[in-house]
């Protein structure tokens, strides 16, 4: 059983709260939040009494970030792996000017060659006021993230749920005025669109909603050549628009499902799963933890938090050093007497052999003169050997009527090479035929007498190769 995870959801007028434990390869909600609170300023002694009142197992969180803090601005760099990808997002932001700002990559797709980064941005100021005002009620913020990750999260664990396993999970997200549309295909957020979702119910703000709804199923469709998911997630708030499932359903053929319940054991949060899902998904990728070819990162932290990260990793780093530089000093303290003890042992073990080595060397040395003597003889041999298959070549090749009246071969190579043919050129061609007999070239000019030419040749005598 896994260590319980807390997520929390803080704002002036509301405050949710999870507390999820893995079990046995699976998850449980231990227990749930979720409260609506009267009008006025959050502090640390309002924070302190609702957290006394939950009733939690310990003071380690993770904290949502509101809609309305990020901002989302959309980028073009080169497509490259995700740390490079990462890499040159954050140099386009600051040399946008945006470079104090806590950034995430939301989504991103590849067109022309050229990957399309969805980023969301986050004051820094705005994330260390709500983590120090966690702090000041007593309680540790892990690390912070978005809405959208959480519920990327949440899908993902109930692929099979809602629709075919085989199939994307969709969903459609209102909180803070804000609507977010997405796709999730296995872990991975492969369509996102976010529009403003003020002034609900309004009729025209409905229609707003669903003309916005209606655009991004024409460009899901038109990005992925896919079918779109028959039922759509309906998470968040939904107390003020009661209708909108129905109009969906008429306008589009799709069907809103508004969860009343989960795969996670334990508690049944029952209605409350809707506005749940993001904290309950960001629970399950903190019992998760890291994985090879996983999503995007999700976790952000404060300026104060990365220093603090980083001068943890610094003490520990120091102190593995340390440790590691102790036990390098015993292991030497240790190997020097040994090395001492064997050396002495060495040095008395050769004083009594020295006359058997000597004699030893000798030996050698008398071998390795005479193996010279044999590798210089076995060179003369191969270099002969190849001259004698050369001739044979040769006598083999030659055209009729050909004959050789000289010849010359140092060291392999054919220094003069004279003869008589009835014809040159045929005799070349002949001689192009067979691979160890390519390197001869014509030298000099060709003369005639009576019915023969006169040629002569060199070249260098190549190894003997398979024959045409």
């Amino acid at each position: 059983m896994s260590k319980p995870v807390i997520v929390i959801d803080c704002q002036p007028n509301r405050f949710c709260a999870v507390e999820v434990r893995g079990k046995n390869n699976r998850a449980e909600l231990v227990r749930f939040v979720l409260r609506d609170l009267p009008p006025g300023e959050m502090t640390p002694d309002r924070l302190r009494e609702l957290w006394q009142q939950a009733n939690f197992t310990k003071r380690r969180v993770i904290l949502v970030l509101p809609n309305r803090w990020v901002k989302y601005r959309t980028i073009r760099v080169p497509d490259l792996p995700g740390p490079q990808r990462k890499a040159a997002v954050r140099m386009e932001l600051e040399s946008g000017g945006d470079g104090r700002e806590k950034f995430l990559i939301v989504h991103h797709r590849v067109l022309d060659g050229l990957a399309q980064v969805r980023v969301a941005l986050l004051r820094d100021d705005l994330l260390q006021a709500q983590v120090q005002l966690l702090e000041r009620s007593g309680l540790k913020v892990c690390w912070s993230g978005l809405r959208n990750q959480g519920i990327r999260s949440f899908l993902h664990f109930h692929r099979g749920f809602l629709n075919d396993s085989n199939q994307a999970e969709a969903y459609l997200d209102l909180a803070d005025e804000r609507a977010e549309f997405g796709v999730v295909e296995g872990e991975e957020l492969t369509y996102w669109r976010d529009f403003r979702a003020e002034n609900l119910p309004r009729d025209e703000a409905l229609a707003d909603l669903l003309e916005e709804f209606r655009l991004s199923l024409a460009a899901y469709r038109a990005e992925t050549g896919k079918p779109f998911p028959p039922k759509v997630w309906f998470l968040g708030n939904d107390a003020s628009l009661p209708d909108l499932p129905d109009k969906l359903k008429a306008e589009f053929g799709i069907e809103l499902y508004r969860p009343g319940q989960s795969c996670l054991g334990g508690v049944l949060p029952g209605r409350h799963t809707a506005g749940l899902a993001p904290l309950l998904g960001l629970a399950l990728e903190q019992i998760a933890g890291p994985r090879r070819n996983g999503p995007e990162e999700t976790r952000i932290l404060s300026s104060k938090q990365e220093s603090a990260l980083n001068q943890r990793r610094t003490l520990r780093i120091a102190g593995q050093f340390g440790i590691s530089l102790l036990i390098l000093a015993l292991g030497l303290g240790f190997g020097w007497q040994a090395s001492r003890e064997k050396r002495a042992r060495m040095n008395s073990w050769l004083q009594a052999r020295l006359p058997r080595i000597q004699n030893i060397r000798q030996a050698e040395q008398r071998f390795r003169r005479n193996e010279a003597k044999v590798r210089a003889l076995e060179k003369w041999l191969a270099a002969q050997g190849r001259e004698l298959d050369f001739l044979l070549l040769l006598q083999q090749n030659l055209p009729p009527e050909s004959r050789i009246t000289d010849l010359m071969i140092e060291n392999g190579v054919v220094k003069e090479l004279a003869g008589s043919t009835p014809s040159v050129s045929r005799l070349l061609e002949a001689l192009q035929r067979v691979p160890a007999l390519r390197g001869l070239r014509l030298k000099g000019t060709i003369t005639r007498d009576a019915d023969v030419e006169w040629f002569h040749l060199e070249g260098i005598i190549a190894e003997r190769g398979p024959q045409p």
